[in-house]
């Protein structure tokens, strides 16, 4: 049951994650799409938008550099006091991707990728010392499609295609295991075609 209501609260996160990055006017038709016949992701995710939404304007952009700061220096503690506090820094990671997602919001694209490639990097830490890394795979699949996602919106079309491969990669892995889920295999398919396209414009 832990592990269930673990998993379940990760694919809340994962889904808002990618839901926030859209234009506001485009999200419900997208909440359509990924949750299907799942009212109870979809509720969750409305009910984490609406608060999003709610405090969005509020928020000073100092308090997410706070954050920041703040979560790297846990990250420091956990090395020195618990270096096998790996479900600590998995959501350290976590917190560094939802930073990258309000800096999208922001239209902070260097930043917005500044924090994703920090929480890339606590990721492959994780799955260098995880046993059981598909929580890991899915991560980095998700947050390298985030990093080449900031890059196009920047017109940094090579760094967006080098991203999305490094993306390309870790589904490859999780589809090895036979642990993609039907959401990553949308994104999956997705992302194939953008990378397939952008070659094919050369």
């Amino acid at each position: 049951m832990l592990e269930e209501n673990r998993q379940n609260w990760q694919r809340i996160k994962d889904v808002f994650a990618a839901t926030v990055e859209k234009p506001r006017a485009m999200r419900t038709d997208f909440l359509r799409e990924i949750c299907e016949n799942d009212d109870f992701l979809r509720t969750e995710i409305e009910s984490l938008l609406d608060a999003y939404d709610a405090h969005e304007n509020i928020i000073e952009e100092n308090a997410f550099d706070f954050a920041s700061k703040l979560s790297l220096a846990i990250l420091e503690k956990l090395d020195a006091l618990e270096p096998n506090g790996l479900t600590y820094k998995f959501d350290i990671g976590t917190i560094h991707t939802n930073l990258g997602a309000a800096k999208i919001g922001k239209n902070d694209l260097e930043s917005a990728i500044t924090q994703y490639e920090k929480a890339a990097e606590i990721f492959h830490k994780i799955l260098e010392k995880s046993a059981e890394n598909r929580g890991e795979l899915r991560h980095l699949a998700l947050t390298y499609r985030y990093i080449g996602e900031a890059y196009q919106k920047s017109n940094g079309a090579e760094s967006a295609k080098r991203n999305f491969q490094k993306s390309l990669e870790f589904y490859n892995k999780l589809e090895t295991q036979n642990a993609l889920t039907e959401y990553d295999r949308k994104d999956f398919e997705k992302l194939k075609t953008v990378v397939q396209s952008s070659s094919n414009q050369k």
